[in-house]
C-alpha cells in the first residue's frame, strides 16, 4: 500500500519536474535562498533538477513531504531492500549506509531521461493561485500540463508532493 502512493508521487515528480541524475557530493552548491514566492520556489525546483544537486532539490521540498519521501522509502528499503537497491544503482550493502532522505532523492532522481533537462528548461507556470499557505499552478511544458503544489513554511515556498500537504498529511502512525 505505501509502496503504492510512494510510487505514485514519485511518478508525479519525475512526470511534473523530470528531474535529471544525481551528481556527486563535489558537484553540490549552496542550498538555495528561501524562496518569497511559488514562482521562485519553482524556478529553484528547476535549477535543482538541472544542475543535478540533491541538497538543493531536497531543500525545496516541504517538510511534511520531505518527512514523507523519506518514511515511504524506508518502509521500502526495510520491505525490499533489493530492489530499492536495483532503483537507484547500488548494492544492498551501499543502500544500508544511505539516509532514508537520500534513498528517496536517488529514487526520483533515477527515472529520469535525457530529454528531462530541455523539459524542465521549456517549463512555465500558468493559472497560479495562491491562498494563505498554499498555492496550485499549472506547470506546462510543450503539451504537457501538470498541476503543481506549493505550501508556506515560515517565510519561503516549498514544492509540496505525495503524501505530505497533497492527501491531507501523513497517516498517524507515521508521524
Amino acid at each position: 500500500m505505501h509502496f503504492a502512493r510512494f510510487a505514485a508521487a514519485l511518478f508525479f515528480a519525475v512526470i511534473s519536474f523530470q528531474a535529471p541524475a544525481l551528481a556527486g557530493d563535489k558537484d553540490k552548491k549552496d542550498e538555495p535562498s528561501l524562496a518569497k514566492t511559488p514562482e521562485e520556489c519553482h524556478e529553484q525546483f528547476k535549477e535543482a533538477l538541472i544542475a543535478k544537486d540533491a541538497a538543493a532539490l531536497w531543500a525545496v521540498f516541504s517538510k511534511k513531504t520531505q518527512k514523507w519521501l523519506a518514511v515511504t522509502a524506508e518502509e521500502d528499503r526495510t520491505k525490499d531492500a533489493e530492489a530499492v537497491a536495483k532503483s537507484i544503482g547500488v548494492t544492498a550493502k551501499e543502500l544500508e549506509k544511505l539516509e532514508a532522505k537520500d534513498v528517496a532523492i536517488r529514487r526520483i532522481l533515477a527515472q529520469v531521461d535525457d530529454a528531462a533537462k530541455e523539459r524542465i528548461e521549456a517549463e512555465k507556470l500558468q493559472d497560479l493561485s495562491v491562498k494563505e499557505k498554499m498555492a496550485t499552478a499549472v506547470r506546462k511544458s510543450g503539451d504537457d500540463e501538470r498541476l503543481v503544489i506549493f505550501v508556506k513554511e515560515g517565510d519561503g515556498w516549498y514544492v509540496a508532493i505525495g503524501g505530505g500537504e497533497c492527501d491531507g498529511g501523513m497517516d498517524e502512525e507515521k508521524k
